[in-house]
Order: structure tokens, then C-alpha cells, then sequence
């Protein structure tokens, strides 16, 4: 029942968990509140996070936040883009390599030219740091020249069917509050040089401004932070995310006006209006399965693939003893 809920939450009986390790929460009017973290792999855009009720859990420790009377600050803010628009499994060897790419190009042809665009959200004037990725496809020498409208940056060379980076300085003046289209473009050196394009990565001065009410930020030293276009009369969650796992609930009040001034230490932060807040999909545990002694063909699948499963499994049973598991009950 919603009371029984409720007196758990209140005692701090349910256990979150990723990976087999505890994750921190905090019980607030409206339920359960925790960080969650995106995919470390790139075998899946999804994080599982596992929640047993009347379990002793790890809660948030707490903390006041002292204000501030600073009237504007800013920090390095990282800005990456990438797309996975196209699998090349030829050329990376290694399992766990990540071998999907944003685009191509390639010399002596009319692809030799891409233009990509990164978000530049709430930037402050100031130069930039851009990092280009790049993975060889053909043999032989590469260049890649990068420009940022008429501004050109320089060039970077490798050999060969390999994994590339560079740092290119970006001038003040170039990085404005939006995007940044940046290009790049083959000219061939020795034979037509064929690549694809893994990502492109930006670091650069933003002021502390909330984009569809939520902001990540790393604080370097503590010191003063002016939180802005936070919404008015809407809860305000900021955390400390320095060990994501174990987060520090800051105390913070809800914002009357759109801003709000803070002093914070160094660390890791998300400031998050509760409209930004997400909520997880659902994943009923089914039954604990029991494994057959006898079983040596198991076939674990998701529940809409189970058909699909159920004649592999009748297929290899004239040599196996075999059984299908539900994926979700594992």
C-alpha cells in the first residue's frame, strides 16, 4: 500500500543498487530521489538500476548550502558531440572497441568535406580547447584540415587504418552562446585517404546557466556560484556528485525569484529544477528461475524474443538438454 511505501521510505528501507553496488537515495515528498548515471558501455544506451523494498539502504548524507551575494560567475564547461550513425566492425579488433561513427569523408572525391556541429550553450567570451577523434579506413597517409568559418585551425596527420586525436586552440571570438560549426575536410597526401569521424569535443568558459532546467558542472576551487534561469516557485534539487554513487543532498531553498547565489566547495554538481527531474522505467522482477541440474544449452532472451528462443532451444535439443530464461528474471 502507499503507507507501507511510505514507512519504508521514511526508515530507509529500500536498497538501490548498479552493478552490485549500493546507490545513495533520498526520500522526499515525492518518493525516491537518486543520481542516475548514463551507460558505461557501448553495448547499451540504458543504465539498471535495482530497487528491493524493506531492505536497509544508503541514504544521501545532507548539507546546508550558505548563500551568496556574487552577481554572476562561470566555469570550463565540456561540450561533446557524436552521433552512431555507421557500425565499421573491419577495422577495430577488440571487442570492447567503440565502432560506431558519426560520418566519413575522403580525399579526391566530393566527400571530402564534413561540417559538424557542437551546443555552446550560456558561453562567455574566452578561447576554447577542441578536440577532433578521427579512425582510419584506407592505408595510407592522413590529413585533416579543421577550420571554424573562416578560421583555420590547423591540421592533423596519422597513418594507416588507425585511431586519431588532436587538440586545436580555438580563438576568443569564435565560441558564442548556441553552436559551433566546425569543418573538416581531406585533402589527400599520398593516395585517396578514406576516414570516419568518431567525435568532436569542446571545452570552454559558460556562465552557471540552467539549460531545460538542469546544469552539470565542476566547481575547481570553492568559491561563489550564480545559479540562473532556474524556474520560479519550482523545487530545486543540487547535489554533489564527486563519488556519483554516495551524492550530498545540498539543502537548497526553493527559488523565488530566477536565480540563486551559493558558495560550494570544489567538487562535482547537478543543480536540477523539478521539471528536469526523470523518472526510470519500470521493470517488474519475475520469479527466480530455477536452472535445471541437467540443463547444458541455456537460452537467455527478453521476453519479446521468447518465441524466438523457444525453437533455437527445441532446434539444439536433439543434442542438448536445453531451457529458455526470461533475461528479466535474471
Amino acid at each position: 500500500s502507499e503507507q507501507q511505501v511510505r514507512r519504508w521510505l521514511d526508515k530507509g528501507r529500500f536498497r538501490l543498487s548498479r552493478n552490485g553496488s549500493e546507490v545513495a537515495w533520498y526520500a522526499d515528498i515525492e518518493g525516491l530521489l537518486f543520481y542516475g548515471q548514463s551507460s558505461q558501455t557501448h553495448w547499451s544506451t540504458q543504465s539498471v538500476y535495482r530497487l528491493e523494498r524493506n531492505r536497509k539502504g544508503s541514504l544521501m548524507t545532507e548539507q546546508e548550502l550558505p548563500g551568496s551575494a556574487v552577481a554572476s560567475s562561470s566555469f570550463t564547461a565540456t561540450s561533446h558531440a557524436e552521433e552512431n550513425n555507421i557500425p565499421v566492425l573491419e577495422i577495430n579488433h577488440d571487442q570492447d572497441d567503440d565502432f560506431w561513427y558519426w560520418t566519413s569523408i575522403a580525399s579526391h572525391s566530393a566527400y571530402d568535406t564534413t561540417t559538424l556541429s557542437l551546443a555552446t550553450p550560456a558561453a562567455v567570451a574566452g578561447e576554447g580547447l577542441l578536440t577532433v577523434a578521427v579512425h582510419g579506413y584506407s592505408q595510407v597517409p592522413h590529413r585533416v584540415e579543421v577550420s571554424i568559418g573562416e578560421e583555420d585551425l590547423g591540421s592533423m596527420d596519422f597513418d594507416n587504418a588507425d585511431r586519431a586525436s588532436a587538440l586545436f586552440a580555438v580563438p576568443e571570438g569564435l565560441v558564442t552562446d548556441g553552436n559551433l560549426d566546425v569543418t573538416l575536410h581531406a585533402p589527400g597526401v599520398n593516395g585517396t585517404s578514406s576516414l570516419f569521424i568518431d567525435y568532436l569535443a569542446l571545452t570552454y568558459p559558460r556562465l552557471h546557466r540552467l539549460e531545460g532546467g538542469e546544469l552539470a558542472f565542476n566547481q575547481n576551487q570553492a568559491g561563489p556560484v550564480y545559479l540562473d534561469q532556474l524556474p520560479a516557485g519550482e523545487p530545486l534539487v543540487i547535489l554533489d556528485v564527486s563519488d556519483p554513487v554516495a551524492p550530498v543532498w545540498l539543502d537548497t531553498p526553493v527559488p523565488e525569484s530566477g536565480s540563486l547565489q551559493a558558495e560550494i566547495v570544489e567538487g562535482s554538481y547537478l543543480a536540477a529544477s523539478e521539471s528536469a527531474w526523470m523518472q526510470p522505467g519500470i521493470l517488474p522482477l519475475s520469479e527466480k528461475p530455477q536452472i535445471e541440474k541437467k540443463t547444458d544449452y541455456l537460452v537467455i532472451a527478453p521476453e519479446e524474443l521468447t518465441e524466438g528462443a523457444e525453437l533455437l532451444a527445441h532446434y539444439r535439443s536433439g543434442e542438448f538438454t536445453t531451457q529458455v530464461i526470461n533475461l528479466q528474471a535474471i
